[in-house]
């Protein structure tokens, strides 16, 4: 009771002790009183009603003043009561909001760790170290799909590097095979006796270990399950649904940051064949044009012809190639040409001479083009001495067989050309001058075996004693009329 109301009932106890002094407690001073006992006893002091004034009436007043004041603080106290209510729901509130924004402030930072990984093991690893750190996990398993393939990722506390595991038994008789085929979250708060309401096959742990209790949920994109999540501790009644919510946005930022590393890997393996493919093109058109000049037509889209003042300018021809051929079934013709050219080639990256092409059973060289070198004429008339003797062994060989050699004559010219790209489709690098002509003619006023060179190039090798020459005099050419000839070859 309210230390006024207290007060109130002492006054008009006092007051009527009083008027019982000087009179004798009659019958209103009796209803008096009842009426004020009753409002005493009500929830809320009530008024008490007399009349006729007098003491009694001045009593009654003063209990009815006393009374409202009562009923002021009673209302004033409520209203205190209800502030404090109102006021711890909104510290719960507040502290409600709080938590709900640290928590945001926490899956916003893991999902930025997760989804910056492309790592598919390394991501799997911070999913299970955030599920640790905010509840109780022992371990967990994660399983998508990879080129079609089911993938079974297992992490736990004694081996913190995940382990791919064999992800066929996963198709059937697992807790996970039940969640992706019904779309469904699963939480077991007593793994051993409820795992049986999904799957027929036990509860087991990876570890060995057992297993209390287990959420799973599935990871969908685009309404299509890509896998699944689960995760277990040793404890049975662990997890509540605020961490199926926890687990359930990790499983979305792993959906996420599993896709970006597949469109990852996807990128890089298209990357991969790109640059295979690239390698393929650039070696192909290093088949067909200098470096420097493939270059530049790719840098361009075209290259400027250049001059040359001292490229040497090889020919080769087999004697009698047509009456041989004729002799020699198509397939075995192209074959054995196949080898010569073959074997020139390899002679020409050996000496770092320009292969320009072949016409027929004649192979054109040149060296000097198309970076100019000191050495290039003599690394060309090299370059034909080891044609020859190249030449001359396979005669021995296809002898040995029985078979129809061919006999070849090489020329060589040294010059000024001009060199550049012909054409717009089936382009190829290829040499224009007068030295190209006349090297064509040291070839065809040559002699089988022997290396017939032209006196621009004896002139530029005559002192190199590597070589032996032999001076054949002036012979007419046609259409250049007498020319100086020589013969080389090594000491």
């Amino acid at each position: 009771m309210n230390i006024w109301l207290l007060i109130a009932l002492g006054v008009s106890l006092f007051a009527i002790v009083v008027l019982v002094r000087y009179s004798l407690l009659n019958k209103k001073i009796k209803e008096v009183l009842s009426k004020i006992v009753l409002a005493m006893d009500s929830p809320r002091v009530m008024k008490v009603t007399y009349t006729d004034g007098g003491n009694l009436g001045k009593v009654v007043d003063q209990f009815n003043k006393l009374s409202k004041k009562c009923l002021e603080l009673l209302d004033s106290n409520q209203t205190l009561e209800d502030h404090k209510k109102e006021s711890e729901k909104l510290t719960e509130k507040v502290d409600e909001f709080e938590k709900s924004m640290n928590q945001t402030t926490m899956f916003t930072e893991i999902g930025k760790k997760i989804t910056a990984n492309l790592n598919i093991k390394e991501i799997i690893k911070n999913v299970y170290t955030y599920s640790k750190s905010s509840m109780n996990v022992d371990e967990m398993q994660v399983m998508f799909m990879k080129a079609g393939e089911p993938i079974l990722i297992h992490i736990d506390h004694n081996n913190l590097e995940t382990e791919e595991l064999n992800a066929e038994g996963i198709k059937k008789n697992h807790l996970m095979a039940w969640v992706l085929k019904n779309k469904k979250e699963v939480m077991l708060q007593d793994a051993p006796s409820d795992y049986a309401q999904y799957v027929d096959k036990p509860v087991v742990s990876k570890s060995n270990n057992k297993i209390g209790s287990v959420m799973c949920v599935p990871m969908n994109m685009h309404n299509e399950s890509i896998g699944a999540i689960a995760v277990s501790s040793t404890q049975t009644d662990v997890y509540n649904k605020y961490h199926l919510e926890f687990i359930r946005t990790l499983g979305s930022y792993l959906t996420v940051a599993l896709d970006n590393a597949s469109i990852h890997d996807q990128l890089n393996n298209t990357k991969q064949i790109i640059e295979e493919e690239k390698g393929k093109s650039e070696k192909l058109l290093l088949n067909i044009l200098p470096e420097e000049i493939a270059d530049e037509l790719k840098l361009k889209g075209e290259a400027e012809a250049r001059s040359f003042e001292n490229a040497s300018i090889l020919f080769t021809d087999f004697r009698d190639f047509t009456n041989a051929s004729e002799k020699m079934s198509a397939k075995e013709l192209i074959s054995e040409l196949n080898v010569c050219f073959i074997a020139f080639d390899e002679l020409c990256e050996k000496y770092q001479v320009e292969k320009i092409k072949t016409i027929g059973d004649s192979f054109m060289a040149a060296g000097g083009i198309p970076v100019a070198s000191e050495e290039s004429t003599k690394n060309t008339v090299l370059l034909a001495l080891d044609m020859i003797a190249f030449i001359d062994k396979r005669i021995a060989e296809r002898k040995s067989e029985g078979k129809i050699p061919f006999q070849m004559r090489v020329g060589i010219n040294t010059g000024s050309v001009v060199a550049g790209i012909v054409g717009k489709k089936k382009f190829q690098y290829d040499i224009w001058g007068d030295a190209v002509n006349v090297a064509s003619r040291m070839e065809s006023h040559g002699e089988v075996g022997k290396v017939n060179i032209s006196n621009q190039t004896y002139s530029a090798i005559k002192d190199d004693t590597d070589f032996v020459f032999e001076h054949r005099g002036k012979i007419a050419a046609k259409g250049k009329g007498e020319i100086d000839m020589y013969f080389v070859s090594k000491v």
